[in-house]
């Protein structure tokens, strides 16, 4: 689990994060999905830019379906 991603009751990286891919997987009571960002063209060091990608896709996604 990674607390740093603010999302739901549990949120995770899916196979080992790189800079070519990016996978957030968020479990919660009323959302469960998991986020992919895919660039076999990008760098393999650049994972924090990666991370930060799916992180933010993931954040859009889960306040869109939360209840209002």
């Amino acid at each position: 689990m990674d607390p740093g991603l603010h999302l739901g009751g549990k949120a995770a990286w899916g196979p080992l994060p790189s800079g070519q891919a990016c996978e957030p997987a968020v479990l919660d009571s009323n959302a469960t999905f998991k986020v992919g960002i895919d660039n076999r063209d990008a760098d393999r060091g650049g994972t924090e830019t990666c991370k930060i990608r799916a992180a933010t896709v993931a954040q859009a996604l889960y306040g869109s379906i939360q209840p209002r």
